[in-house]
């Protein structure tokens, strides 16, 4: 029997409405669902993968237990009865906080990742990673730091896109993206600026490429911010304080030397300023180019600066502030220290180098256990081959996954959870100025899995932490929780339970409705600061009837910042200043390694495993070492090596290799960088030999 149905593409952070073709539960088409209130029928390339996605050969279809280096099927029962008893003994030693979490990617699995943080740290965990262990971590402290928000470009509006270290055509993460581009790049009165080191697809529809050196981001952003002061008028008494130094430092950087070190001709950065300069409207934009570079935290502040300077926020088609960013770490994880190495932790969040540093330091100093929650450390943190090696050092390791990956190869247990096709879900959009709340059922049924939040309730359940398994003690555990955040406001929970009960019922599980509800109450108390919280309980009820019946619901979008004036903050300035131009050259024999293309599909990298891609490499340094392409080679690190066939292309700048992100580039990353946060691929250097 054929039948559509409706949900939504994960695949990033757009969340684009889907409508699919199922056919005896087997998904077979997705294409862009016209009504969706946010995509409108629109999706890029990778919506319809996820019909190979979802019925890939290397699909977890039951519990998996390690025996005699082989994972076997086992039943539910014997797979949580084991588990429980290993976490128990963990528990009874007083080793819970030697009980290591690493949380779901952004994508898909929102509804549950706040419910598991809480499950965890009832068994005594205290230490975390997740997305941001590895990108946009300083994007989100640095704008919160200086606006006490989240910015958000409007692309679809914008007279000016200003796109940094971000190939916007591939990754996309907002709606229409690409048809925004290509109607940008028709338009003779709109500009695409693109700053990249690599010819990409949005480079070539940009009405202006700034092909700057590898890992120069700083040391550019500078020299554009400089000039904007010279050729404008630019009074932030108004809107903004702790200014001053800032500009000081700009107009004093030496010029010569910071244009040599980025090779972008003066011309075009004075070009590119008065074009910022006179347009009416700007979207900044950066991506992870951004992130994996040396010198982070001074990038993001000046990408930060940049619309501030030029009031180009909160006007139509410029920035814009919203209330609720990317999802951070919680009140329970909250240690601002590593527990091996002493390293600072943002938001109780250890960076996905540190995680390699703490898993093991000795027999005494070392994780017992590691909950791999929906997510794929292998391939997603540096130094590869030392991660594997601290892996075989932990006595368990549980993986909750739709597939087999890199990380599942490493667990003691795999346990199968469903695809964001097959769970309920709720979606709140993440430019939040659009203000969409949506919620889909499961488009397709997978009986062997189940959610996260059913695996951690059935475990703490036979721990004995738990006696109840339903929507009322979850949300109870929930309302204390969450009263940390929102300043205590919770009051008449008692009643709001029985409303949110009447509303919701046993339609959807606990974790997505009641997420989902105390979003609303949130939302409402950010955008609302007069109100008390009795006007945030029945503006979400309200918003909840809404989203039940009709399967979506628009909530005020208009967010004022708490702060009266925007902060530029000395803290942060003082980044701008460490623009190392040791980091910025090379030695001679040396190259910038970057990680600028994806081998495999989008999502949990589902790729056979014994591909690995390519390494890319500019004409120029190809005649230099007699290369061509399909010729071997071999790239060399501080920690690791690899050998590839070499694609020689113009598309990679001179004195850089390119090699696919994931477990490939990790192999030569290291966890002693600039910033211990993020892997920073540009400021690991290379070598190569012909083999």
């Amino acid at each position: 029997m054929t039948t559509s149905k409706k949900g939504f593409c994960l695949f990033c952070m757009t969340e684009c409405g889907i409508q699919a073709t199922v056919e005896d539960n087997k998904l077979i088409k997705v294409v862009g669902d016209p009504d969706d209130v946010v995509s409108q029928g629109y999706i890029c390339e990778k919506g319809p993968k996820m019909v190979s996605w979802n019925n890939h050969k290397d699909r977890i279809t039951s519990p998996l237990k390690r025996v005699n280096g082989k994972h076997i099927p086992i039943s539910w029962e014997t797979a949580l009865d084991e588990i429980s008893g290993k976490l128990k003994e963990i528990r009874d030693q007083g080793r819970g906080d030697r009980i290591f979490y690493i949380a779901p990617m952004h994508m898909g699995y929102n509804p549950t990742t706040l419910h598991s943080y809480e499950k965890w740290h009832r068994l005594g965990s205290r230490w975390m990673a997740n997305q941001l262990s590895v990108e946009k971590a300083y994007m989100v402290k640095t704008e919160g730091e200086m606006y006490g928000g989240k910015l958000s470009p409007e692309l679809a509006t914008s007279d000016t896109i200003f796109s940094l270290g971000h190939n916007i055509w591939l990754t996309t993460t907002m709606p229409h993206t690409r048809k925004i581009l290509n109607d940008i790049s028709k338009d003779p009165n709109k500009n695409l600026i693109v700053v990249d080191p690599v010819k990409t697809k949005s480079a070539g529809l940009a009405d202006h490429h700034v092909q700057l050196n590898a890992g120069t981001d700083l040391q550019f952003l500078s020299l554009l911010a400089r000039e904007i002061l010279i050729t404008n008028t630019i009074d932030l008494t108004k809107r903004a304080v702790n200014y001053e130094n800032v500009l000081k430092v700009l107009m004093n950087i030496n010029v010569d030397e910071y244009l040599d070190v980025c090779g972008v001709p003066y011309e075009q950065i004075k070009t590119i300023a008065e074009i910022l300069s006179n347009s009416k409207s700007v979207s900044y934009h950066s991506g992870n180019g951004a992130c994996h570079s040396q010198n982070t935290r001074g990038v993001y502040y000046l990408i930060a600066l940049l619309p501030l300077l030029l009031d180009h926020i909160n006007k139509p088609g410029c920035m814009k502030l919203n209330a609720v960013g990317m999802s951070v770490s919680t009140p329970v994880f909250n240690q601002q220290k590593t527990p091996f190495t002493n390293k600072d932790q943002l938001w109780g969040i250890m960076g996905g180098g540190d995680v390699v540093e703490n898993l093991y330091v000795n027999d005494s100093d070392k994780m017992d256990a590691l909950i791999i929650d929906y997510n794929n450390p292998v391939e997603r943190f540096p130094n590869t081959d030392k991660l594997k090696e601290q892996l075989t050092k932990i006595n368990l390791i549980v993986a909750l996954d739709s597939f087999h990956t890199a990380s599942t190869k490493h667990a003691d247990y795999i346990l199968p959870v469903p695809t964001f096709s097959e769970r309920y879900e709720a979606v709140h959009t993440f430019h939040d100025h659009y203000g969409w709340t949506q919620i889909s059922k499961p488009i397709v049924d997978a009986t062997y899995t189940k959610t996260c939040y059913d695996i951690y309730s059935e475990l703490i359940a036979r721990l004995g932490l738990d006696v109840t398994i339903d929507n009322k003690s979850y949300y109870n555990d929930r309302v204390k929780f969450i009263s940390e955040q929102i300043n205590n406001f919770l009051q008449g929970c008692n009643k709001a339970l029985d409303i949110l009960t009447k509303t919701a019922g046993k339609d959807w599980p606990a974790p997505v409705y009641t997420s989902v509800w105390l979003a609303f109450i949130s939302k409402y108390l950010d955008t609302n600061k007069e109100k008390s919280f009795k006007d945030a309980i029945e503006f979400a009820d309200e918003k909840l009837v809404e989203l039940v019946e009709q399967g979506k619901t628009y909530y005020n979008p208009n967010y004022v910042s708490p702060l009266n004036k925007f902060d530029c903050n000395d803290k942060l300035y003082r980044h701008v200043l460490k623009a190392n131009h040791s980091l910025s050259t090379l030695k001679s024999g040396e190259f910038f390694l970057m990680s600028g293309y994806r081998e495999h599909g989008v999502f949990n990298l589902v790729l056979p495993r014994h591909q690995r891609g390519e390494a890319r490499i500019n004409p120029t340094n190809a005649k230099q070492y007699d290369l061509n392409t399909d010729d071997v080679i071999k790239i060399s690190s501080q920690d690791g090596q690899l050998t590839l066939p070499c694609y020689v292309t113009d598309k990679t700048p001179v004195d850089v290799i390119m090699v696919p992100n994931g477990v490939t580039i990790n192999t030569l990353t290291t966890t002693k960088t600039v910033d211990h946060l993020n892997p920073q691929y540009k400021s690991t250097r290379v070598t190569i030999e012909k083999v």
